[in-house]
């Protein structure tokens, strides 16, 4: 897809999360409020999402958990219909704050905060997150043994509609951005260095962004 034609699903995107007017700042609290806008976001398929310890993805819908209390779950497939079957993240979000610098739609963004939730296997939690495998009813078992029994081809030791977890169980700081926008084609630094988890230098970085037009790095 083309600069031009992601920009323009970006802001149908915003529209779509504030169809009356899009303000220079918003904040969301409560998992269901900061669900339905990562959804209204996400939906268009032309964000990035970026993580609090290196690296992003993709994120095509998200939704309140129907497992952890007051905890999101967000999906990378760009199959909507199946994209929560297969894998899925996890968070308990804090709040959502929502900048969109004036007359620069192209560096709107989203900063995520996350608290703290239970491990379920804190021997395997690194990174801050921990990585499972779910099974249909909640409960919890081996990433490795399920990756391991699929891989061969067995499909004797889960259950159908068992799928992969990354948890993320301890405070954290994501970035949500347009894949158009300079800040996720810069190239120094690195959007993919976790930027976005030191406020000082993230705000200059976007100061600095602003200076250019929004196609510099194009």
């Amino acid at each position: 897809m083309s600069r031009t034609s992601l920009m323009d699903e970006w802001e149908a995107s915003v529209q779509e999360a504030f169809p009356t007017a899009v303000p220079n700042t918003a904040v969301f609290t409560g998992a269901a409020n900061i669900a339905n806008l990562l959804t209204a976001l996400s939906r268009r398929g032309c964000v990035h999402f970026f993580l609090p310890d290196r690296g992003g993805h993709d994120i095509s819908g998200a939704r309140v958990s129907p497992f952890d209390d007051d905890a999101i779950e967000w999906h990378t497939s760009h199959d909507s219909d199946d994209g929560f079957k297969l894998a899925v993240n996890v968070m308990r979000p804090t709040i959502a704050s929502f900048r969109c610098p004036p007359g620069r739609l192209d560096l709107a963004h989203v900063i995520l905060e996350c608290g703290t939730m239970e491990a379920q296997r804190p021997a395997n939690v690194h990174g801050g997150r921990e990585e499972l495998a779910q099974l249909p009813s909640g409960t919890y078992d081996s990433r490795q043994n399920f990756q391991a029994d699929s891989m061969q081809g067995r499909g004797e030791s889960f259950p159908l509609g068992t799928r992969y977890v990354t948890r993320y169980v301890q405070p954290a700081r994501f970035a949500l951005f347009a894949k158009a926008s300079s800040y996720n084609k810069m190239p120094d630094p690195d959007a993919y260095d976790a930027i976005h988890t030191d406020s000082a230098k993230f705000d200059a970085v976007l100061q600095a962004l602003l200076r250019l037009p929004p196609d510099h790095f194009a």
